[in-house]
């Protein structure tokens, strides 16, 4: 595998090619940039740093201390309350303004293992959060497979709950052509008007993934389009019995397995009209799909000193 680094506009894109499949990773926020076979692009983010800064969207960024949303920032730990910094006022969204998605990494690359690490050392309280936190991004590529690995050591007792937000738009980079698969049970409902995590439900019969499902289908309905985001926004919790958390997104052209040993996933339909005129790529409302692994966002776990956040993701892409 052939894998190159470069300084583009204060960052460091690294890209690993192989035959017709490339991925290339950035240090501003340890994401995802590209996944690209036989030159299509199979996800949606820009290159540009300046884009990447100015855009809210998260595109393929490593999110953290705490993904979703929270409400006024506050966290409790103990009965003591510390404070996101607010982004989306009033609440803090994705680890708020001074999350690690807004960081830039440093890097080390193995190449007989074909992989990635991202580190970051997190100062107590940079972000709001107590504790001197130090975020390890691990990314394992292989031939049409991205493995994804976080640890992450603190020493103090924080909450820690991270998921990386990639846009899949696949071959048909339209979400009315995509299929979603998962087996979920229970679902988190959010406000409609601020969309912060309110209470665990049954799940819903337009939320019923246990099937291959077309996201077209419901995406009018009126209970998604009766919301803020008027899409797909929701997390989705994993049915206990399972072994396997899998979900798996297809088009015409290409199915993708993510597998995770996350409790659930959040579904998110890229339902805003894009504000930015980036330099490097034409973004449309309901273009792509973001699902995030992640933590159950009623349920964040609390980290404790010299314990360890571990999680694990896989992405598979097949081509159809």
């Amino acid at each position: 595998m052939n894998i190159k680094a470069t300084t583009f506009n204060k960052q460091t894109l690294i890209t690993f090619e192989e035959h017709c499949f490339s991925v290339t990773f950035s240090t501003l926020g340890a994401s995802f940039v590209q996944i690209k076979h036989n030159n299509e692009e199979l996800i949606y983010s820009p290159i540009d740093k300046n884009d990447m800064e100015k855009s809210d969207y998260y595109y393929g960024k490593t999110i953290g201390p705490i993904c979703n949303r929270v409400e006024k920032g506050a966290i409790y730990l103990n009965g003591k309350a510390y404070f996101l910094h607010i982004n989306e006022s009033p609440n803090a969204l994705h680890g708020g303004s001074d999350g690690i998605s807004h960081k830039n990494f440093d890097y080390e690359i193995d190449q007989k293992e074909n992989s990635i690490t991202f580190t970051y050392h997190k100062k107590a309280y940079e972000d709001g959060l107590p504790g001197n936190v130090i975020y390890i991004v691990k990314y394992v590529v292989k031939h049409m497979e991205i493995q994804l690995f976080y640890d992450v050591t603190s020493d103090e007792e924080t909450v820690i709950s991270l998921t990386n937000h990639v846009y899949f738009c696949l071959k048909d980079k339209d979400v009315t052509k995509f299929f979603f698969q998962g087996s979920f049970d229970k679902y988190v409902v959010p406000g409609k008007d601020d969309l912060l995590p309110k209470e665990i439900r049954e799940i819903p019969y337009y939320l019923d993934f246990t099937n291959k499902l077309s996201l077209g289908k419901y995406l009018y309905l009126k209970d998604l389009q009766n919301q803020r985001t008027k899409g797909y926004d929701f997390d989705l919790i994993f049915k206990k019995e399972l072994e396997n958390h899998t979900v798996i997104l297809e088009d015409s052209a290409y199915e993708l397995t993510i597998n995770s040993d996350y409790e659930s996933v959040q579904i998110y339909t890229d339902n805003y009209e894009n504000p930015y005129p980036f330099k490097d790529i034409k973004l449309n409302k309901y273009g792509s799909v973001s699902i995030e692994p992640c933590d159950i966002t009623l349920n964040r776990p609390v980290l404790n000193k010299g314990q360890h956040y571990i999680r694990k993701i896989t992405y598979t892409i097949k081509e159809k």
